[in-house]
């Protein structure tokens, strides 16, 4: 399996969904992928979701897709609870239960097999704020190519996280806290793209780009100190710091 950095429209992406896409699409790619999505409930009526998606030489059934969630729970939960993972930076209303996995064979618009699993136990955040449900923290994954076309990213739930002075100066994070989320979330790539599906065996991480481009690798992770809401346009306020990390 190999990682590919989450590609979607504006209109699904970020981390506000009220309610997960029964019917799943997306623009054609040269290569098969599994889009995998993670999520759960968040002030229990609202939901979130984030997602990416996995190369994969072989044509999973749904049987081999829920097999797979199960495998894929393993590192989702190890990289939720890491010290600098998405539990510590959401409020303990915001859940991770659920996942989903959805496979688009070569040159595909709809996905053709699909599957969904609970997490094998509910995950919640730590954080003690209350913030806005519309607060995030932006992952974005690089793969070399210049445009947003060719890049993703994801929004993990900023609900929880303190936000006084004292410990987000000028309202941003500090360095040494970007920087760590960013080795947790690289390492949790590379440990999810390790995990077979259907027999095939692990590939170099790549992105799903449109039909006439091939598939390129995600070669690091970014996070950087301001805090996002999925609608912002960045186009006055600067980072202070970033956090940067290679995948493997």
């Amino acid at each position: 399996m190999g990682l590919h950095p989450e590609w979607r429209s504006r209109s699904d992406s970020g981390i506000m969904h009220r309610v997960l896409p029964a019917v799943y699409s997306a623009s054609m790619a040269q290569t098969p992928y599994v889009r995998f999505t993670w999520g759960g409930a968040i002030a229990g009526s609202e939901q979130w979701a984030c997602g990416l998606s996995f190369s994969t030489a072989a044509t999973p059934s749904a049987a081999d897709l829920n097999t797979w969630l199960g495998l894929m729970n393993v590192p989702l939960a190890t990289y939720w609870a890491s010290g600098s993972g998405p539990a510590s930076i959401a409020s303990t209303d915001t859940v991770l239960q659920s996942m989903r996995a959805a496979f688009y064979p070569a040159n595909a618009t709809h996905a053709t097999v699909t599957a969904a699993k609970a997490v094998t136990t509910a995950l919640v955040g730590i954080g003690a704020n209350n913030n806005p449900l519309q607060l995030a923290l932006v992952i974005s994954c690089h793969t070399g190519l210049a445009g947003k076309r060719f890049n993703g990213r994801f929004y993990l739930p900023f609900t929880g996280r303190t936000t006084t002075p004292a410990v987000m100066p000028n309202h941003q994070l500090v360095q040494a806290e970007v920087t760590q989320m960013a080795l947790s979330t690289a390492a949790w790539m590379t440990s999810s793209a390790a995990v077979l599906l259907a027999g095939s065996g692990t590939a170099p991480s790549v992105a799903v780009p449109g039909a006439a481009v091939p598939a390129s690798p995600i070669t690091s992770v970014t996070v950087d100190s301001i805090i996002d809401t999925q609608r912002r346009r960045r186009n006055k306020v600067q980072p202070l710091f970033s956090g940067v990390h290679s995948v493997p």
